[in-house]
C-alpha cells in the first residue's frame, strides 16, 4: 500500500475512533449523575455542528464517558486557555475538579434546556 494512502486510512480512523475516552466507556447520562458530586479525571476536546464540546470521565464512574453541557464546556474551555499558557496537558489542569450535577432546566423562554452544574471543589 503507498505511504499516501496509509497516511489517509490513519487519519480516517483516527477521526471517526479518535477519542481515546470512547474506548471500553459506555456514553452515560447526565440523569443518572443529577444530584451527586463527581470528580473530573480526564477530558478529550471534541468538534460537532454546535462548535467545541468534549469528553469527560469521571473518577467515580470507571464505566461510562459524558459529553459535556454548554456550561462544563465554558468551563474546560477556560482549563484548556490555562494549560495553553502553562505549557501543560488539560489533564493536569482539570484533574480533581469537583462538581455537583443539578437538574436539567428550560430556559427562560421556554424553548431549550440547560444542565445546571456547580463547581464545589
Amino acid at each position: 500500500m503507498a505511504d499516501f494512502k496509509k497516511r489517509f486510512f490513519e487519519a480516517a480512523k483516527n477521526r471517526t475512533n479518535g477519542c481515546p475516552l470512547f474506548e471500553g466507556r459506555e456514553k452515560g447520562e447526565w440523569d443518572d449523575l443529577e444530584g451527586e458530586s463527581i470528580t473530573l479525571q480526564r477530558a478529550y476536546p471534541l468538534t460537532g455542528e454546535d462548535g467545541q464540546y468534549f469528553a469527560v470521565w469521571f473518577e467515580e464512574d470507571e464505566t461510562n464517558f459524558y459529553l459535556t453541557p454548554r456550561i462544563l464546556t465554558d468551563v474546560l474551555t477556560d482549563g484548556q486557555t490555562i494549560a495553553s499558557q502553562e505549557g501543560v496537558e488539560l489533564d493536569e489542569v482539570i484533574a480533581g475538579l469537583k462538581i455537583k450535577v443539578g437538574p436539567e432546566k428550560k430556559t427562560k423562554n421556554g424553548k431549550g434546556k440547560y444542565r445546571s452544574m456547580e463547581v464545589i471543589g
